[in-house]
């Protein structure tokens, strides 16, 4: 602790530096769900992604599928929805499995992993295999809804798997 008339040091700086810049950043965490204002700041850019797909939504169609003929960058059906799907898969693997979380081990986030794992399975490994596109329709999926649906799938698969493996303190053992 530095006494009146003392001049600060140079690791007193830096840690005050360090807390100021934290809390900025709480400033824009308006979503509190745990204690980590790192998953708050995603939950609140999740909250705010689904306003602004919604808005993206009703000013404009998506463009595959029947509407897949207006694209510019198109790319076959079951292509296209794997690519709009897979990073889900990869980005829950990654925060559940192989970052550290002290419920990662627990019964019931071990449940709910597996619920999402299979969920994701069908909906971005085999429904897109079993995809029967329209017969004239050969490249109808815009990769403009693949790569956003990117900014969606990547924050929920990391969400859930931070919320099962740390942040849901429900699904852990009662102390």
């Amino acid at each position: 602790m530095r006494r009146k008339g003392q001049l600060d040091t140079g690791s007193e700086k830096v840690a005050e530096a360090q807390v100021a810049q934290v809390i900025w950043w709480q400033k824009f965490a308006l979503a509190r769900f745990s204690r980590s204002t790192s998953f708050n700041l995603l939950c609140t850019w999740a909250t705010l992604l689904v306003f602004i797909t919604t808005l993206a939504e009703c000013s404009s169609s998506t463009a595959y599928g029947k509407f897949g003929h207006e694209s510019i960058f198109s790319v076959p059906p079951k292509v296209g929805w794997w690519l709009m799907e897979v990073p889900v898969t990869m980005s829950f693997l990654y925060s559940f499995f192989w970052l550290p979380g002290p419920q990662k081990h627990e019964v019931a986030p071990r449940i709910c992993a597996a619920v999402m794992c299979l969920h994701y399975s069908y909906r971005g490994w085999i429904y897109p295999y079993l995809l029967r596109p329209h017969p004239g329709a050969r490249s109808n999926f815009s990769l403009m809804p693949a790569l956003g649906g990117w900014l969606v799938t990547i924050t929920h698969g990391y969400l859930n798997g931070r919320w099962f493996a740390e942040h849901g303190r429900h699904l852990g053992r009662k102390s």
